[in-house]
């Protein structure tokens, strides 16, 4: 799940795959907290998971905890249409 959750964020960050480690740090702004929810999208996209916890991610790290978090509680993505996005 590790690799899967690098991948995800290193395709959103737009950087190589082998610059994306657990400890690579998320550095933003309280203006930019809205792209961190998108990528929860994209996360919760990839795994079939609800993220309800984004705004506690500071590292790759902390999106695997929370991704495994989901998946434990058996928390799972709602399919909607929300702005023209499945949700």
């Amino acid at each position: 799940m590790e690799d899967k959750v690098r991948e995800v964020v290193a395709e959103w960050l737009q950087l190589p795959l082998d610059e994306v480690t657990l400890d690579t740090r998320f550095e933003y702004t309280g203006e930019e907290m809205y792209l961190y929810a998108e990528l929860a999208l994209e996360v919760e996209d990839a795994f079939n998971v609800k993220i309800d916890d984004y705004q506690d991610w500071f590292t790759v790290g902390d999106v695997v905890r929370s991704v495994e978090k989901a998946q434990q509680t058996g928390k799972k993505e709602t399919k909607h249409w929300f702005f023209g996005r499945k949700k």
